[in-house]
């Protein structure tokens, strides 16, 4: 058996909120989405240790019977960590990622990589100043179906048009959403948006995206009062839905039989899972890879700042009257957004 299939990576997190820490077994765990949950169920890792400002939380997380810091920096040199976990508010991502940078060989962000293309930039070039590798926790990139979707996209022939609407907030879901429109469908070149204000730092939104393929996606950020995240791509030969909403998962509609002219009916097939594995465990395994030298992230530094530029151009258009705004965004854009706590919420607090 070969030396690096014997010894396990060691990870760390910091920040011990309900995506960084909970406990195994916990009543209110209805999917494994914690990264704790995940480094522990994962036979490739160690979590050696994490980190947490708050008296309270750190006392729970001691209980657990893990190793647990009040100061992040005497964790990071205390600590041989390969991949480190950033799970706390947003507006803390930059500052932690730089000074972490120089101590571990992979970063795992959670999203929005940050509140501003600024902190972003600043984040992305710190770790390649010291080769350290930078991902994002925009979930889905690790989701089976995701991958799956991506390879059927070429079989519904030339985009058209797309829809797509997810739950409030444009940097929390939104970035989820922009996230998965770009893996899909490329990248996206022009902005028009109209930002909804609700007297939340993080407001919801429409907005219509335009492709370097030249077609748009029509898209919006509401509230409802139930999960929603949705999407679905009209080609020249058929139509691919992405339905988080009502658990319909994806579905592609593909030429049936002739119905009259040069046009033919639709015909369904709902495409399986191939793994129920859930999608921060696909995270893991992805990392691992990325410590031992075998892959790099799926979703990178590149791809968490592509996504709030996206919205940050959604709410630069909207004060500007909807105009449409290019991609890139020109270096240095300041404008920060904090995002909300939860979109399943109204007043996007926990």
């Amino acid at each position: 058996m070969l030396e690096e299939e014997v010894l396990k990576v060691n990870a760390a997190i910091i920040g011990c909120g309900r995506m960084g820490y909970r406990g195994l077994g916990s009543a209110k765990a209805k999917a494994l989405t914690a990264h704790s949950e995940a480094y522990i169920a994962n036979p490739h890792v160690n979590l050696v240790a994490l980190s947490e400002s708050d008296p309270q939380r750190r006392a729970e997380v001691a209980e657990g019977g893990h190793k647990v810091y009040s100061d992040y920096r005497q964790m990071l040199r205390d600590e041989r960590i390969d991949i480190l976990s950033i799970c706390t508010r947003t507006e803390s991502h930059a500052e932690i990622c730089i000074e972490a940078a120089p101590h571990v060989k992979v970063i795992f962000c959670e999203k929005p990589i940050a509140a501003g293309l600024t902190d972003a930039a600043a984040m992305i070039g710190a770790c390649r100043k010291h080769r350290t590798l930078l991902a994002i926790n925009h979930a889905r990139r690790w989701h089976a179906r995701l991958a799956q979707a991506r390879k059927l996209v070429p079989g519904i022939g030339d985009i058209v048009g797309i829809s797509a609407r997810c739950n409030i907030g444009l940097m929390n879901t939104g970035t989820h959403l922009f996230d998965t429109l770009r893996f899909l469908f490329g990248e996206i070149i022009e902005v028009r948006g109209r930002v909804l204000l609700d007297g939340n730092d993080d407001p919801g939104g429409r907005a219509d995206l335009r492709f370097a393929g030249g077609f748009v996606a029509n898209i919006e950020s509401a509230w409802y009062e139930y999960n929603c995240f949705e999407l679905d791509a009209h080609g020249t030969k058929g139509i691919l839905s992405w339905n988080e909403t009502t658990k319909e998962g994806l579905v592609v509609y593909r030429q049936g039989r002739h119905f009259a002219g040069d046009a033919f009916e639709l015909s369904r097939h709902r495409i399986p899972a191939r793994t129920p594995k859930p999608m921060i465990m696909g995270a893991v395994d992805n990392l691992v890879e990325c410590v031992r030298g075998r892959a790099t992230p799926i979703c990178d530094g590149n791809d968490g700042y592509k996504a709030v530029e996206t919205a940050v151009a959604c709410h630069l258009s909207s004060m500007n009257g909807g105009a449409a705004i290019a991609l890139p965004l020109p270096a240095g854009q300041g404008l920060r957004i904090l995002p909300r706590q939860t979109s399943l919420t109204k007043s996007g607090k926990l």
